[in-house]
């Protein structure tokens, strides 16, 4: 007999279908936590009900009809009346609804031609009774548990018997546990599931989650430490990072300037370097992750900057004149190099006269080979798996790595889910960048719209038009890319 089967009120059928939604064990059956709760400590009347209210009210049953393949059971109080809808189990259900009884109802009120909720919680009151109940947690459901009748009552219960009748391990120790602040598992469990007030059960949560995060925390703690004492050491290099920047023909930014600072600190330091560096798109990023890989090239190491596409790689490689003035030899690498020269380009990674290679995807084919690579800069991180990163840090030797991303990140989740990392911001951009400004344009202002870009165009801007379809869709009005171009292509010539 399995684990869900020795719960009270678990059949073959409900035992196939909590399987069928990924619930095998009793620690599958806990951790399927609520997605939200309603409150029946606070009874609404029906009259002051509003689309999307969590709504808990009393009322007496109207009318039952069938229409179209659902049950609609209207019900009402001293203040109004609304209509609750059954999409399944109508022949199981309706011999349960006869008018006049009343009922405690709790749910969510939608909107369809009048106000409705569609599969609220129920249940009969006597006729002097009053609805009572604390925190009903409402839990996901999928098909298979809703065709099985796992309401969520059920699944509150079948948890709650776990919860007292059945012993598992706490992952965490009681050393742990006091660290973090957090009570045994089994307590903040109960709250989640059945939580006295809602701040009991957001503490829970939080709890819950605390623990979700902690191996992820510890892993993050133990990649620190296996960095420490790995890694070669890169004192500056006055004259070639100078001799770059005056190629460079710009200054950098006080913030550029902070970041590169904090970078080439840790490039110092007898340990492996891991960085994330965040910057808004134009902030400056790669002309930081360039200089800080002079010292790499100028101390006869190698540096790989690898790129998601071939645009991206082209336009970093016009930096190779720059670089040249510190003696660095860089290269390009893309699935479009020809042969000839992609051989030559392995060679000389291999030897080592090729002090910086710039490349796509195509850097992560076995047969590149490099003779001393210490650091790789990774350019839109997030564009690129887990194993593809492991790949490339596999090539160096003890390698720093400097990924780059432009995509915003949240602090908090910036140092969970890159906890083994250095988190390094640019938040200042170069001077004379324009705010970016955003305008909805009314159907009727199309054409002055139009006149508008035609202006920009003939300045010597540029303008790029994103169409949301390749091909026209009449049903829904939208033009297809060929059509929008020949329009344009008019407009402008």
């Amino acid at each position: 007999m399995s684990e869900l089967a020795r719960l009270a009120g678990i059949g073959p059928q409900r035992e196939k279908a909590l399987k069928a939604s990924g619930l095998i064990t009793l620690r599958d059956l806990v951790y399927h936590l609520p997605r939200r709760y309603i409150d029946r400590t606070r009874i609404t009347p029906i009259a002051s009900l509003d689309e999307g209210a969590e709504a808990f009210f009393a009322g007496r049953i109207e009318r039952v009809e069938e229409p179209r393949g659902r049950l609609v059971v209207r019900v009402s109080d001293e203040t109004g009346e609304i209509d609750l809808v059954f999409f399944r189990g109508q022949s199981y259900l309706k011999p349960r609804f006869k008018p006049g009884v009343r009922l405690a109802v709790a749910g969510t009120v939608s909107f369809f031609r009048s106000l409705q909720i569609a599969h609220p919680e129920w249940e009969e009151l006597g006729e002097e009774e009053e609805p009572s109940g604390g925190i009903l947690p409402v839990y996901p459901q999928t098909e298979a548990m809703a065709d099985a009748r796992l309401e969520h009552r059920l699944l509150q219960k079948l948890v709650l018997e776990v919860l007292d009748g059945y012993a598992f391990s706490d992952a965490l120790t009681g050393e742990e546990r006091t660290l973090l602040g957090l009570r045994p598992e089994k307590d903040a469990l109960r709250s989640v599931h059945a939580p006295s007030s809602l701040a009991e059960a957001d503490m829970g949560r939080h709890e819950v989650k605390i623990r979700e995060l902690w191996p992820l925390c510890l892993a993050g703690e133990k990649a620190k430490r296996d960095r420490q004492g790995r890694g070669k050491i890169f004192p500056p290099r006055p004259e070639a990072e100078a001799a770059v920047r005056a190629a460079l023909g710009f200054a950098l930014t006080r913030g550029q300037e902070a970041v590169l600072n904090q970078i080439a600190s840790n490039l110092e330091k007898k340990a492996q370097f891991s960085g994330l560096l965040q910057g808004d798109v134009g902030s400056g990023k790669t002309a930081v992750a360039l200089l800080a890989a002079v010292r790499v090239s100028a101390a006869d190491s190698q540096v790989a900057l690898l790129c998601p596409t071939e645009i991206l790689a082209e336009q970093h490689h016009r930096h190779a004149p720059a670089m040249g003035k510190a003696g660095m030899q860089t290269a390009l690498l893309t699935s479009s190099t020809l042969t000839e020269e992609r051989a030559g380009i392995l060679a000389g990674l291999k030897s080592g006269r090729i002090g910086m290679i710039v490349g796509t995807h195509s850097l992560l084919s076995p047969e590149i080979i490099f003779q001393d690579l210490r650091f790789i800069i990774v350019d839109e991180q997030h564009r690129f798996g887990v194993e593809q990163r492991a790949t490339m840090t596999a090539k160096g030797v003890e390698p720093h790595v400097l990924f780059l991303s432009a995509t915003p990140i949240p602090r908090t989740l910036a140092q969970s889910w890159y906890g083994d990392m250095e988190l390094v911001t640019l938040d200042e951009k170069p001077p004379g960048r324009l705010p970016v400004k955003t305008r909805l344009v009314l159907t009727e202002k199309e054409a002055d719209m139009l006149a508008f870009l035609r202006m920009e165009t003939e300045s010597g801007n540029q303008v790029y038009w994103v169409v949301p379809r390749i091909d026209a869709n009449p049903v829904a009005g939208d033009d297809g890319v060929e059509s929008v171009f020949r329009g344009l292509r008019i407009l402008v010539s």
